[in-house]
């Protein structure tokens, strides 16, 4: 982190970082609380740019540093979105756990004319930074913006948020990392889609990041599995919670039944966050199969592609 800041430029700011890591301190975060206009940084991501919010350790740390999160894997996913563009053209990706944007951006800024987003994001401060870039880029118009969660119902959630923003999560077991504990409003994808008009069959893509709540999601989608016309998944699952809450081989079945393959799996565990590497071990995973997968008990980044 203290030499992204350095490159841009940012001395003070990577003087106070240093420091805190040197001594235990809290002088970067207290300055950057106290003052919003020096915590936001724009910053070349992939083929676009982005506002990072450098009180934020997760995604937007890795943006800074990397200018990229998860390389395979975004590699893998954009590949896959153009394959399957090339099939359907311009494609309508629900994005669940939109963050900040980088999935939502890295489609819309290599899609052809018609692609388009529904960017779910339900964390206030989160979802204000996720328009922001979405104006940033001059994609603002291709994407609809929801600030709430999807669960298996309608209703409402405790999220816990984290100094990661990536790791923000509605659980009944929070981690260390977890500071606040908000209210969001939930929806079922089923339902949402029902209200707003939008038929199971125009959804193309799945995108989510939603740290170990996907089985619910999925109890919410049924319809959509059931008659839509969803053939490419892409999600980050977090097998130990899954078996936690026993649901984990009902989840797989579940994918299973709708009909999808696996086509990708990579290590999608974090790192040390404080360190100034990398926060993903970005290690392909040798699995062929959705079947396999019941062995697996690390996060992983997975792509699911329906013929």
């Amino acid at each position: 982190m203290v030499a992204a800041l350095v490159a841009k430029r940012r001395y003070a700011l990577g003087a106070r970082y240093a420091l805190d890591q040197i001594d235990g301190g809290d002088r970067y975060q207290s300055f950057l609380q106290s003052n919003d206009d020096r915590r936001y940084l724009e910053c070349d991501v992939l083929d676009f740019r982005m506002r990072v919010d450098l009180l934020d350790e997760g995604l937007s740390r890795d943006l800074v540093i990397d200018g990229l999160r998860e390389p395979r894997a975004t590699a893998r996913y954009r590949a896959e979105l153009s394959r399957f563009e090339a099939d359907r053209g311009g494609l309508t990706v629900v994005d669940i756990g939109a963050n900040i944007g980088y999935f939502a951006l890295l489609y819309l800024t290599q899609c052809s004319d018609g692609g388009e987003v529904i960017a779910i994001e339900p964390v206030p401060e989160t979802f204000e930074l996720l328009l922001e870039n979405l104006r940033l880029n001059g994609v603002a118009d291709a994407v609809d913006c929801y600030q709430c969660a999807f669960g298996a119902a309608s209703g409402s959630a405790s999220m816990h948020l984290s100094k990661h923003r990536n790791l923000s999560a509605i659980t009944d077991s929070p981690s260390s990392h977890h500071t606040d504990e908000i209210t969001v409003p939930v929806e079922s994808l089923d339902g949402f889609l029902s209200e707003h008009g939008i038929a199971p069959e125009s959804v193309d893509v799945l995108r989510m990041d939603i740290q170990g709540y996907e089985y619910e999601v999925f109890q919410g989608m049924s319809e959509l599995l059931r008659n839509g016309s969803v053939g490419l998944v892409f999600l980050e699952l977090h097998p130990s919670t899954l078996k936690r809450t026993g649901s984990y081989d009902e989840f797989i079945s579940m994918l299973q039944e709708a009909g999808f393959e696996l086509v990708f799996a990579a290590d999608g565990r974090t790192t040390n966050l404080q360190d100034d590497h990398p926060t993903y071990s970005d290690r392909e995973i040798e699995i062929d199969s959705i079947e396999a997968m019941r062995d697996i008990d690390i996060t992983v980044e997975i792509i699911l592609r329906k013929s």
